[in-house]
């Protein structure tokens, strides 16, 4: 007897087809505003200032001293790279919460650019780093050990960070102490040299004059004295005048 074949019903075609699952289905490709507030949101959202410029974070070397090797320039280049998602030319045509996203991560990017291009932000702000890092190293490491010990831990960490800053802030206003110090200092020896100066041109003048003074004192004409004769003659010939002029005077008035 021959087998008989069974043709599938009706109901059974199509089974097992993916039609109507959306799978296969290609994803929409993501629009460039998407992509524009999705670096906006990374900005905003970086936990320090090297993830907000995409910039490596800095590490040990074998001595155990923080060390990062980006330059100055690779910070201004990266900070003109991300401003121009954000920057508030960019604004126009955002709605205001775009907007104003983008106003927080320009000024977030502003801050860490001016923090990691000072000589007096960069040092402390890159050892800091690297001591928060570490001690979230190890506080996990610690984990599942007695909540005391790991406070106390924690209070000592906080300690001596506070004190490094200290340190570095107190030798900070020492130099600064200093370098006034030193411009007063300069001043005031300023001042001496000028009084000095002016007290030895004060001197000079006066010796001048004196010696001017000596020096007529010693070519002034010697007073020559007349001899008694001479002196009667002169004062009779004064006499004689005096007699004629009064004569003219009573002869041109007809007396």
């Amino acid at each position: 007897m021959a087998d008989e074949v069974k043709e599938p019903t009706n109901g059974n075609v199509g089974e097992g087809t993916e039609e109507g699952t959306g799978k296969g289905e290609a994803k929409e490709p993501q629009s460039a505003n998407d992509r524009l507030m999705g670096e906006i949101e990374s900005i905003i959202k970086s936990p320090d200032h090297f993830q907000a410029l995409k910039l490596p974070p800095p590490h040990l070397d074998l001595l155990g001293r923080a060390v990062w090797d980006m330059t100055e320039d690779d910070v201004n280049r990266a900070y003109r790279k991300l401003t121009r998602y954000c920057h508030p030319d960019k604004l126009a045509g955002m709605s205001a919460e775009d907007a104003e996203k983008a106003e927080k991560a320009y000024e977030k990017l502003r801050i860490a650019k001016e923090c990691l291009t000072k000589e007096d932000t960069r040092g402390p702000y890159v050892r800091e780093h690297v001591k928060c890092v570490r001690m979230e190293k190890n506080e996990d490491a610690i984990k599942g050990q007695d909540v005391v010990g790991t406070a106390e831990r924690a209070r000592e960490w906080d300690h001596q960070r506070r004190k490094e800053i200290g340190q570095i802030r107190g030798k900070e206003a020492r130099d600064m102490g200093q370098s006034v110090a030193r411009e007063m200092e300069r001043k005031r020896k300023l001042a001496e040299l000028k009084r000095l100066e002016r007290m030895k041109e004060l001197s000079q003048n006066m010796s001048s004059e004196s010696s001017d003074e000596e020096s007529k004192r010693k070519h002034k004409a010697p007073i020559v004295k007349k001899p008694e004769s001479q002196v009667d003659d002169d004062e009779e010939a004064r006499k004689k005048r005096q007699r004629n002029a009064r004569r003219n005077r009573l002869g041109r008035m007809g007396v």
